[in-house]
């Protein structure tokens, strides 16, 4: 999973620089999921396989995408909803003491909302999907770099920001 947490964390860099990085939870939090999940091999072994690049990755991207959306956005309204507890509600609210969303708001959150959020969703996703390693390095890749724009104040119009809901 490494190579996966090298692309993610090269291409965050790139295009929005280190402060993303100075978060209290998301990504450090991510990258040791990844990590531990890999040691203690609970990933699927279709994750093992580095397959050349193919049409198929694109759909298997996509579907990923899709897929770990829908449920990011379901977990996301139970939690506004406090349908998840007040334990969990009060550990997203970091993700929301910026009124003004910008790039560092995007992975701020408290370890428990990040586990429920982002881990959860993603292992999931991996296991109902079954990618590839270069699919899973795609989609970290875009998705990442998705969650940091939905949560900037830039202006800059595409209609896939009304697709992808989270």
């Amino acid at each position: 999973m490494l190579d996966v947490i090298l692309c993610i964390s090269t291409s965050i860099y790139i295009i929005w620089g280190r402060r993303v990085f100075l978060q209290r939870s998301g990504l450090p939090f991510l990258y040791a999921a990844l990590i531990f999940a890999s040691f203690i091999d609970v990933l699927p072994n279709s994750i093992k396989n580095q397959e050349n690049l193919s049409f198929s990755t694109f759909w298997t991207v996509l579907t990923m995408t899709i897929f770990t959306d829908i449920l990011q956005c379901i977990i996301h309204v139970c939690t506004h909803a406090k349908l998840l507890g007040s334990i969990v509600y009060n550990s997203h609210l970091v993700h929301h003491e910026t009124k003004t969303p910008n790039i560092e708001t995007a992975f701020r959150t408290g370890i428990i909302d990040a586990f429920i959020q982002l881990i959860i969703p993603l292992y999931l996703t991996i296991l109902c999907v079954k990618p590839d390693r270069i699919a899973c390095v795609l989609f970290g890749t875009f998705y990442s770099n998705w969650l940091i724009y939905l949560h900037t104040n830039t202006h800059i119009y595409t209609p896939l920001k009304y697709i992808f809901i989270t």
